[in-house]
């Protein structure tokens, strides 16, 4: 198995690890929507969890050094904004008013958003199987019946989120690496959600008894910390770092291709000698010609190797010329 294999098979394993965290971020965060929580006070709780859990090894990967994110920080900032916020927010927003299966099935629509927006960009059609897919993937929400009109619409925002999440994945900026962009995402997200909930945009409501959790009655906090490491610390980095390898496998790094090989032996040897042949040939006839110059005698224009016959050479030399 190659390096490229390796890779490729392990990035499938991580986006399936992410996909699996993210889908469970819902049924989780229901059970505090039962005891009061607002979408935004939830998504909030998640993002503070997430960002205390990865604040020190995202600093530590970079050295303590912020200039890469600094350099980046538009596409930082949006990515927190849209990818990381605002998908959360839209989404929770939309299982208050569908099942959360419905809602993931509309969430993660996004990938085949993005192959039609590939498809009319360049004009070029995907391959079978991709459209195959990306079929089933349209014809699973059909047959969910009468739904709440405002819930698949949150669902769709919460969808465009994840697909800003998908591009910024494939574009990491330089020198930043994926536990590092997300723990900034969180970082950010958490800064923006406050702000808009201490201005009174965004409601926040929040209730601290005991939820119902797994079958058993636990504190308001074991489900915001599980969410928080699981479904969105644990999630985020794996999947911008299985995006970030199944396209390094994509492309294929050139560090893991084989060497190129040089000609064969025998042909170089062939080669070489050939070329030495034709170089102590010309040294040859030079040699001759100058030892015909010596004895006054002009080489004929069409002798071989610029020299003269025998013939030549006695009726030249002959007294009767």
């Amino acid at each position: 198995m190659t390096v490229t294999t390796r890779r490729s098979a392990l990035g499938i394993l991580m986006g399936l690890a992410a996909g699996f965290a993210f889908g469970a971020g819902g049924t989780i965060v229901k059970t505090l929507f039962s005891e009061g929580w607002s979408p935004g006070a939830a998504v909030l709780g998640r993002l503070v969890v997430a960002a205390v859990v990865l604040a020190v090894p995202a600093l530590v990967v970079v050295r303590f050094d912020l200039r890469p994110l600094l350099r980046a920080w538009r596409l930082v900032l949006a990515y927190a904004v849209l990818a990381v916020a605002g998908v959360q927010l839209a989404f929770y927003a939309a299982i208050e008013r569908i099942p959360v299966s419905i809602a993931l099935l509309v969430e993660y629509l996004a990938p085949v958003a993005l192959l039609l927006v590939a498809w009319g960009r360049t004009r070029r059609m995907p391959h079978r199987l991709v459209l195959i897919g990306a079929a089933l993937a349209v014809i699973g929400p059909n047959g969910a019946g009468a739904l709440d009109p405002v819930g698949v619409a949150l669902a769709a925002v919460a969808m465009i989120g994840v697909a800003f999440y998908y591009i910024v994945g494939d574009k990491t900026p330089d020198g930043v690496p994926p536990m590092t962009l997300a723990w900034a995402g969180f970082v950010l997200g958490a800064v923006a959600l406050g702000l808009a909930g201490l201005i009174g945009v965004l409601p926040m409501r929040v209730g601290f008894g005991e939820v119902a959790f797994f079958g058993a009655q636990t504190p308001w906090w074991v489900p915001l910390v599980t969410v928080g490491v699981l479904s969105t610390a644990f999630a985020y980095v794996a999947g911008i770092t299985a995006i970030t390898m199944l396209d390094r496998a994509r492309r294929g790094d050139r560090a893991d291709r084989p060497p190129r090989r040089g000609p064969h032996p025998r042909r170089h040897r062939a080669r070489a000698t050939g070329a030495g042949r034709g170089r102590s040939g010309a040294d040859s006839r030079t040699d001759a010609d100058h030892r015909s110059d010596r004895r006054g005698i002009r080489p004929g224009p069409g002798s071989r190797g610029h020299g003269c016959t025998r013939a030549r050479t006695a009726r030249l030399m002959s007294p009767l010329g």
